[in-house]
């Protein structure tokens, strides 16, 4: 049972940086009927690596592009469109790493964190997803976006901080109403998971040499394999789905959860059970 629940958890957290849902409102969800999926911070460290390994075999191109063109301009100081998506994607990280240093040296989380929260916040992420992907135009790609949408765009994310928004579900929801194409809202999601999963591996493998366990135990490495591989699903299946769909399904399943997680939060406690 326990190597089960940590596969949930592993599966669960590599599917929220790629698909518009949360972990936390599943786990909650969960360890509201009795299973409580846990990873750790050796877990949680090999879902950074897979999550990372995945990105990188996916947009491989963007990377490159990103890569040689951040050289070329600081060489010979001349403006691309590789040095240009590397830029849009620091602004739009400035505030999630603000406020999440904030968060992680305040513990300004602690002890607000509960069923109710996530419940809530899972439902009216599902609704403002739907709302932006139904009332918005689709006219921009990422290469079109300004410091404003990017930085709109930042904020969204660093409300994902709070359990329950998961931080896809947050960019691709403001990406869509700053007019972004539903891919174009999926390609700038996914590439900004780079700056976000690149710090949690530090600080995942930083808490993992401070509990005094190994970089590369077997833990880490089941959760990297099945990190790359729930990733490159996900990527994979989202990239198609958006060729003629919405997110029309991921806003309504998000809705149905949180409204689950609302009746286990507040009703079943009055049950006599």
């Amino acid at each position: 049972m326990t190597l089960l629940l940590f596969v949930i958890a592993t599966l669960l957290q590599g599917l929220s940086e790629f698909l518009p849902v949360s972990a936390s409102s599943h786990v909650l969800g969960l360890a509201a009927v009795g299973w409580a999926p846990t990873l750790g911070p050796q877990g949680a460290f090999g879902v950074a690596l897979g999550g990372l390994l995945a990105l990188g075999l996916f947009f491989h191109a963007d990377l490159t592009m990103m890569v040689r063109g951040t050289a070329r301009r600081l060489i010979k100081g001349k403006r691309n469109p590789g040095a240009t998506l590397a830029g849009q994607l620091a602004l739009a990280s400035l505030p999630v790493a603000l406020v999440g240093a904030l968060v992680e040296r305040y513990a300004l989380l602690d002890g607000v964190i509960s069923l109710a929260l996530v419940g809530w916040t899972t439902l009216i992420v599902g609704v403002l997803l739907w709302v932006a992907d139904w009332m918005n135009m689709t006219v921009k790609r990422v290469e079109h976006l300004n410091g404003l949408d990017l930085l709109l765009v930042g904020v969204f994310q660093a409300l994902a901080l709070v359990p329950g928004v998961g931080r896809a579900a947050a960019v691709m929801t403001a990406a869509r109403f700053v007019g972004c194409e539903r891919r174009a809202a999926f390609r700038l999601a996914s590439l900004l998971a780079l700056p976000v999963l690149v710090g949690v591996a530090g600080l995942e493998g930083t808490r993992v040499v401070s509990a005094g366990l190994s970089l590369w135990s077997p833990v880490v490495g089941i959760a990297g394999a099945l990190g790359v591989g729930s990733g490159l699903i996900c990527l994979g299946a989202l990239w198609a789905w958006l060729r003629r769909r919405t997110f029309a399904p991921f806003a309504h399943y998000r809705v149905g959860l949180g409204t689950v997680l609302l009746l286990l939060a507040y009703i079943a406690p009055l049950w006599p059970w």
